[in-house]
């Protein structure tokens, strides 16, 4: 008995003595890993003190985190934090100067920006916090001034399209340097306004790109032609994929808490006016019936599904359209609700949704509350009313639209959004399958985006002559672009060079491009060489080219090479 009880305390101590060995271990890797961590953080503060810009960015991160866990949230979550670091390893490969984030809409991809450029600035990492920038297509002063106050870069590397050619100058010459394209789906067509700032600044030159340790990083929810040309890249570039973190509600939730139904046209048609005969006043009211049928069953829902008042977002048409459907809400549900135009941008809407409704409201919106915009009170809001095309649906847009403003970590359960069904169908296969299965969702009329590597007017240089034997070698498609265009100064030379292509004469004379190019509105302004060459509206077998006077005074003539090749023949 005496040697069962001397070899069982013989085996506790050796138990105790191993458990102290583990944890001696435990205790000399962790010293090791705080080692590490504070010989990388003086490395840091040796690196920063050399350059104060990226001292006082540090410093500024910092007290925006203070800022957020004063509010009990952190400033970024594991699930930014993990795909920052896969980012700055691309960053520091030379192989790689291209890379694309993909997150679905609202799944934070601010706070994963604020990730990569913190661990860049506590890293090794040879770029320099001055040319670390953050641009968009979007032409948006109010995204300016929400990611100035969101990312703590210096003053003039916050940039959207509109001050693209003021800040040209900046771009030139760079080293070591990232530059962040949020919502890189917008205006990214080959020959629009971004497409010619890396052009003009030499940024399509894949050997300055690695010569110069200048990097490229996209964000997107829906990157739409310029996924599809990031992928004929062979060897600088990387995808990363963001899952969104725990808590997230996005567009597959809405389908699953039957919150998503199908959008009507609230418009259709004008009301009956005076003058019309009692027949067709009577085929009138037939015509437009069903968009009163629409909005009654808005009242429906709302009376059958809030205890309290909410906010209830709106999109109209433009024009006179809109009053037109504005008068056929207030004459459905009456005085018992308020009825607020907020046509004066985002800031105007953020301040109404910043309010706690008396009673149920109204908000009609136009051309806001797209992508980068993030609603907060949440909790407030009820219905979100899309407003479809009747033609050219874009699933991108109406995914970036209301519908994409109700997802995120704060969605409140009476959030009920209609959108079209069928684009936010499509967009939860396309994320389900990490965006590789896009047939029917991707449009076949996509021009190629500023990264195809086959664009003709500015093609990236890409020899292995230039290069060498580890060159990213663009892979040959069919996806060669069908479409052209040239920007006139006069309409006689517009008319000339229209000759010239179709061997056609211009009827008349027309200062105006058509209604649906200036907004709908018959007093709109002409519209933009970015817009026109946007929409590329209007061609087929019949009509291969279009001519349309522009905003600034110019011309611009478009057209379809094949169409113009199958006339001929």
């Amino acid at each position: 008995m005496s040697e069962y009880l001397a070899l069982a305390q013989m085996k506790q101590c050796l138990d105790a003595a191993q458990k102290r060995v583990e944890e001696a271990e435990k205790l000399a890797d962790a010293a090791e890993k705080r080692a590490a961590a504070a010989e990388k953080r003086t490395a840091a503060a040796e690196k920063l003190a050399q350059n104060p810009e990226g001292s006082k960015i540090l410093k500024d991160i910092n007290q925006l985190r203070k800022i957020e866990k004063a509010n009990g949230r952190e400033l970024y979550y594991p699930n930014q934090e993990a795909t920052a670091k896969e980012v700055c390893e691309s960053i520091t490969n030379v192989a790689i100067v291209f890379m694309m984030v993909l997150a679905v809409c609202q799944a934070g991809k601010t706070g994963c920006m604020l990730a990569i450029i913190e661990q860049l600035l506590m890293s090794n990492s040879q770029v320099n916090p001055e040319n670390i920038f953050v641009i968009t297509g979007l032409s948006d002063t109010e995204w300016v001034a929400q990611t100035r106050r969101r990312i703590p870069l210096l003053v003039s590397n916050v940039i959207h399209r509109g001050q693209f050619k003021r800040y040209t100058s900046i771009f030139k010459n760079l080293k070591n340097a990232v530059i962040i394209i949020d919502e890189c789906h917008v205006a990214s067509e080959e020959g629009m306004t971004p497409d010619k700032l890396l052009a003009e600044t030499g940024l399509k030159d894949i050997k300055y790109l690695k010569d110069n340790n200048i990097n490229i990083l996209e964000f997107s929810a829906t990157p739409k032609s310029t996924l599809a040309d990031f992928e004929l890249w062979e060897t600088c570039s990387k995808v990363h994929i963001m899952n969104p973190g725990r808590g997230y509600k996005g567009h597959g939730t809405m389908i699953s808490d039957n919150r998503l139904y199908q959008a009507e046209d609230l418009f259709i048609a004008d009301d009956p006016a005076a003058g019309l005969s009692d027949e067709q006043e009577k085929k009138r009211y037939e015509k437009i019936e069903p968009a009163f049928d629409a909005i009654r069953k808005i009242k429906s829902v709302i009376e059958h599904s809030y205890n309290y008042p909410r906010h209830h977002i709106i999109r109209t048409p433009t024009a006179k359209k809109a009053d037109t459907v504005i008068g056929r809400f207030k004459q459905i549900f009456e005085s018992e609700y308020n009825y607020k135009k907020c046509y004066g941008g985002e800031d105007q809407l953020m301040e109404e949704l910043g309010k706690c409704p008396e009673k149920h409201t109204f908000l009609f919106i136009k051309e806001t509350a797209r992508c980068a915009m993030t609603f907060g009170n949440k909790d407030r809001i009820g219905i979100l009313y899309e407003r479809l095309p009747k033609s050219n649906l874009n699933h991108d847009v109406i995914v970036q639209g209301l519908a994409g403003r109700a997802c995120g970590y704060d969605v409140d359960d009476g959030m009920i959004v209609y959108s079209n069904v069928d684009s936010i169908e499509q967009y939860c296969t396309v994320v389900a399958s990490n965006f590789k299965v896009r047939d029917g969702y991707d449009s076949k009329n996509n021009k190629p985006s500023y990264l195809n590597p086959m664009t003709t007017k500015y093609p990236w240089k890409n020899t292995e002559d230039e290069v060498g034997l580890d060159a990213a070698k663009p892979v040959v498609t069919d996806k060669m672009s069908d479409r052209a265009h040239l920007i006139l100064d006069t309409e006689e030379q517009a008319n000339s060079e229209y000759h010239k292509l179709t061997g056609l004469h211009r009827k008349k004379s027309n200062k105006k491009a058509p209604v649906c190019l200036r907004g709908g509105d018959q007093d709109g302004a002409n519209p933009t060489i970015d817009y026109i060459l946007t929409r590329w509206w209007g061609l087929h077998g019949k009509i291969p080219a279009r001519l349309y006077p522009t905003y600034d005074g110019k011309w611009c003539l478009y057209w379809r090479p094949s169409l113009i090749l199958a006339k001929a023949k």
